[in-house]
């Protein structure tokens, strides 16, 4: 507190007089406190700051000076920082207390030691602060003091490019001003301290090298500062010193064009020009490579050399070609021929220097995309080579992506377009695997050769091999499309369905062509088939792993496409239709034995049941069969062609399985496993003697048959009219398993309060509730409808029937309208997703039914392989075979193609009801508010409303109604209307039954003609012209009405 209270004083009053006369205390009344009391001037406070730390951060010159007087102590160093006090003084600049401080504190050493080794002389370099710097140089601060990073205060000025600092700190010190050191000093000096003498700046301090080795002269020349370089030259700075990485002065000179100038005038830095680098690389390489075409030709108008080569090989022209520096270029190309002839030996042979890897300058300017370079590289006679490793200037230029380039070097070169480097890549495989969709069409359409690599790959498989969309995109949309997909030996198609469906949907769209056929009718007419090709859907060892692809990664896209669909339209005519007919033919034998054989058995158990021979246990467990044998020879041979059936379907199903592994274990295959188990449990002869349940039989009987029919019905999944009705079902199916879990525990909360009540309270008069199985059963049906309240509860009023009666009330609100409801509700709302969705997975069935016959077909039906196919009318004889068995109703049945028909007159059909009820309802309202006008329009020209609106009576008051339109009839013209579009619609239907969607769609739009007529005419406006207000009133509310339409 003593030393803050001095403080404001000394503030107040100013600086003290420096004369040995001065009295401070009578000059401050607080510095007694010094004297009275025995206080530490060098105490500090609660942040480690002394007085005279307070008083220079203040400029508090008259304190400054007391406290210096009084032997305060500067250099003692801030907490938490080693600065002493003379470095705040030189960081605040003022060059008035950094006096003071030197003069009046003879233990003030100017070359003192703070953060980072930084001296003050370092402090007032960085600040640029001339003045301090020479009142620091005259107090004899050291200039070689090097800080943490062995930088001087003069490297520092050579940064701060500051001709003024290196002056005074290169010049020889001036005498310093006298200053008092103390009492011993002014009785030997007269009262004045004695000067030292200058000194001259030696050699050693002006090339002393930082942390990077470098020297104040290279710090000169890489910050431009050419007035420092030529002091520093003057003072006899060494050029000859490189730094860490082996450059010389001209090295970091470079970029600076009057610094380069200065250092080539002397005779010592000009025998630099040669000097290499770390990377062998001499000053004009780094000019070069830099674009500094200013620096290039001073550098070899002192006599660089051109051909001069770095640690890769390369010379400055492959410098300037890899950085794009074209001037450069020119300037080393000018000079390296003879006047009058730009393609002599010497400049084409630097033109085509190889570095050590045999990369060209052209090659450069291809790789890092530089255009203007190579076109000025191939009007100077650049050579198209190879590299080492056989890359050209054109896969090159491909990988940089710069289509201009490759359009100069295939205008020079065209031959190489199909050269291949060491691993047997082109072009085009470059071009593929960077996905440069643009050079890939355009090195297409110049003619590429589709070769393979050492690798067995394409360009295309490198394109999905790597992820290139956009570039396989290119590809399946190029008219050499056909060249790069393979055919037979490992086709690709099943791999672009894996890992790029949106490339496979584009190769498909190649494989339909509209062909035109001259002369091909009876009349010699021409007509146009679309011709196929599904060459490409097979594979020699595959098969038919194309549709596999689809139907294990599930890329519907590809199984909707139009041409797998006529793909599988055709393969089911030429091959799976002549399959599936032999296998339903095969299962309804079969499923008519197995039915046969159990309804014979069932009824001879009957039949015999009265007999004294059988027991009734024995007709019930159905176990004697040699006894029925005996009374039917045809049922034992019915057993024995079920036995065999039954064994030859459980030798497929091992087969398959060991051929297809989980593949294999589908529900449907599952239901045929377990039915040939039963059939063969059940068609066993007594002969054989399997340790059996008594009843086994007879529950494998019923089993086998119902998994009989079953199955039937899902071989009918094939044919699409019944396989529609059997996907929804199953669809519904699946919808109701999602919601029987709430369904189950709501059923179960009534299952047992009835039970319970039942049981105890005797409310039941039937036996529907007797146990727990019979509870749930009974409320199940009830569930369904099936209520029979008289006989299953006792209608009596009282307590426990009251109970009753009202959790069977709840129970009918829950389980019988809301459950049931939502359940229907949710089956109905589905049907309209799973019609929808009933196609694809027709196709999807088609498909997997082509899969598993494939081993079949490829063995025995490869002659019916269809590789091309033209679409026309069907052939009859082709199918004549199969006439003679069939009728033709049932082949159309079967036929897969009729799926796309009924589809498309599906949507057809839709489209229309939706537009004709949509017409209709606006037909019908533009008619009520015209009727609605005309209505108006009557009583307001006192006209009887049933009048209509005649030109007679309004021919003064109403414009715009034509006689003869539609609107000045009744009601009647709207059903006439109605009719006209009805024709015009079912004519336009009728027409499109063999055309497409597309084509349709915009006739729909030209048969609301009549609308837009109807619509047109009701805008007309229908005025009356009154005199009275009344009159104008009703003409804007007439007008209104016709703006409603």
């Amino acid at each position: 507190m003593i030393r803050f209270q001095l403080q404001g004083q000394i503030n107040r009053s100013g600086r003290a007089p420096q004369c040995s006369t001065f009295n401070p205390i009578k000059k401050f009344p607080y510095i007694s406190l010094l004297y009275i009391h025995d206080t530490d001037i060098n105490d500090k406070d609660w942040a480690g700051r002394s007085a005279v730390f307070l008083a220079v951060r203040n400029h508090s010159y008259g304190a400054l000076d007391l406290l210096l007087r009084n032997n305060a102590d500067t250099a003692n160093p801030v907490a938490h920082s080693d600065d002493a006090a003379l470095h705040y003084a030189v960081k605040g600049g003022d060059v008035r207390i950094v006096n003071d401080l030197l003069t009046l504190d003879q233990n003030c050493d100017v070359n003192v030691r703070g953060n980072g080794d930084l001296t003050p002389l370092h402090l007032a370099v960085n600040n640029n602060d001339t003045e301090m710097v020479k009142v620091l140089v005259q107090n004899n601060a050291d200039v070689n003091a090097i800080d943490s990073t062995n930088v001087t205060p003069i490297a520092l000025a050579t940064s701060r490019c500051s001709p003024e600092l290196m002056f005074h700190l290169l010049s020889p010190r001036a005498t310093g001003p006298f200053c008092v050191r103390g009492a011993g000093e002014q009785q030997s000096n007269g009262g004045l301290r004695r000067p030292r003498s200058a000194r001259e700046t030696s050699k050693d301090n002006i090339n002393n090298q930082d942390e990077m080795q470098r020297t104040p002269l290279m710090l000169a020349a890489l910050f431009g500062d050419s007035d420092s370089l030529r002091l520093l030259l003057s003072t006899g700075a060494d050029v000859r010193r490189v730094d860490c990485d082996g450059r010389s002065v001209l090295h970091h000179a470079v970029g600076h064009s009057k610094v380069l100038d200065v250092l080539l005038q002397n005779k010592k830095a000009k025998r630099l020009l040669e000097k290499k680098d770390g990377a062998g690389c001499t000053p004009l390489h780094h000019a070069a490579q830099g674009g500094f075409d200013k620096n290039v030709r001073s550098l070899l108008a002192a006599g660089a050399d051109r051909n001069s080569r770095n640690d890769n090989g390369e010379t400055a022209l492959n410098e300037a070609a890899r950085h794009g520096r074209l001037n450069v270029m020119k300037t080393l190309l000018r000079g390296s021929g003879r006047e009058g002839k730009p393609g002599d030996s010497i400049k084409v042979r630097l033109v085509n220097t190889a570095n050590s890897r045999g990369m060209r300058p052209l090659h450069l300017a291809c790789k890092y995309g530089h255009p203007e370079v190579v076109r000025y590289l191939l009007d100077n006679h650049a050579a198209i080579t190879q590299t080492v490793d056989g890359t050209s200037p054109l896969h090159y230029a491909v990988k940089s992506g710069n289509q201009k380039t490759v359009d100069y070097l295939l205008d020079v070169h065209y031959d190489c377009l199909n050269w291949d480097d060491d691993n047997g890549n082109t072009p085009l495989h470059v071009a593929a695997k960077e996905n440069l969709p643009e050079i890939v069409t355009l090195l297409l359409t110049d003619g590429a050769i589709i070769t393979e690599n050492h690798h067995k790959e394409n360009a295309l498989d490198i394109a999905v091999n790597e992820g290139s969309l956009d570039a396989a995109l290119a590809m399946g949309r190029h008219a050499r499309w056909a060249d790069l997909l393979r055919q037979e030996d490992r086709p690709q198609l099943p791999h672009l369905v894996v890992e790029m469906p949106t490339v496979a949907v584009e190769f498909l769209n190649r494989f339909g062509v509209e062909e035109t056929i001259s002369g091909g009718d009876k009349e010699g007419n021409d007509y146009k088939v679309m011709a196929y090709d599904f060459s490409y859907m097979y594979g020699r060892r595959e098969g038919l792993s194309f549709l596999k692809a689809i139907t294990r990664n599930r890329r519907w896209q590809c199984l909707q496409h139009p041409i797998v669909e006529k793909f599988l339209k055709v393969y089911w005519e030429k091959i799976g239709f002549r399959i599936f007919l032999a296998t339903l033919v095969v299962y309804l034998i079969f499923l008519s034995c197995l039915t046969t054989l159990v309804m014979m058995q069932a009824t001879t158990i009957a039949q015999k049941r009265y007999d004294t021979n059988i027991t009734t246990e024995q007709a019930a467990n159905c176990y004697n069969l040699k006894l029925l044998c005996d009374l039917s020879q045809t049922m034992c041979v019915l057993s024995y062609v079920v036995l065999v059936f039954a064994a030859i379907g459980l030798i497929k199903d091992v087969y398959n399985l060991i051929r297809q592994g989980l593949d294999f274990l589908t529900v449907s295959n599952l239901l045929y496993c377990i039915m040939c188990v039963a059939a063969l449990l059940y068609a066993l002869p007594i002969q054989i003697t399997v340790p059996m349940h008594p009843c086994l039989k007879t529950y494998a009987a019923a089993i086998a048959v119902f998994l009989a029919w079953i199955i039937f019905v899902l071989v009918l999944r094939r044919i699409y009219v019944f396989g529609l009705y059997i996907i929804m079902i199953g669809s519904i199916f699946i919808t109701m398993i999602r919601v029987v879990l709430v369904f189950i525990i709501y059923l179960f909360a009534f299952c047992f309060s009835f039970f319970y009540l039942v049981t105890i309270a005797k409310t039941s008069v039937g036996n529907g509730f007797d146990d727990f199985p019979r509870t749930f059963y009974t409320l199940l049906s009830m569930m369904m409808g099936e209520l029979d309240i008289n006989n299953n509860f006792k209608l009596g009023v009282n307590t426990r029937n009251s109970i009753t009666l009202a959790l069977l009330l709840i129970f009918i609100v829950v389980m019988c309208i809301i459950i049931v409801n939502l359940l229907v509700g949710l089956a109905v709302g589905d049907i309209k997703a799973i019609r929808e969705a009933a196609r694809l997975s027709h196709l999807q069935i088609q498909a997997e039914y082509m899969l598993h016959k494939e081993w079949g077909i490829n063995l025995f039906l490869w002659r019916y392989q269809v590789m091309h196919y033209n679409e026309k009318k069907r052939s009859r004889k082709k199918m004549r075979w199969i006439t003679r068995i069939v009728p033709h109703q049932l082949r159309e049945l079967f036929d897969v193609g009729k799926e796309f028909e009924e589809a498309k007159s599906c949507s057809c059909h839709q489209i229309l009801e939706e537009t004709r009820a949509t017409v209709e309802a606006r037909l019908r309202e533009v008619m009520s508010i015209l009727l609605n006008v005309q209505h108006e329009v009557s009583e307001l020209a006192k006209l009887p409303p049933t009048s209509g609106i005649s030109q007679e009576p309004l021919s003064t008051t109403t414009q715009g109604v034509a006689p003869g339109d539609p609107f000045d009839d009744d009601e009647g013209n709207v059903d006439d209307l109605i009719d006209e579009y009805r024709r015009n619609e079912n004519k336009l239907y009728r027409q499109h039954s063999t055309e497409s969607d597309e084509g349709f769609r915009p006739r729909i739009g030209s048969s609301v003609s009549i609308l837009k007529k109807l619509r047109g005419k009701s805008r007309r406006k229908v005025s009356v012209i009154e005199e009275d207000n009344e009159g104008e009133t009703k003409e804007e509310e007439t007008e209104s009405y016709t703006t409603k339409l």
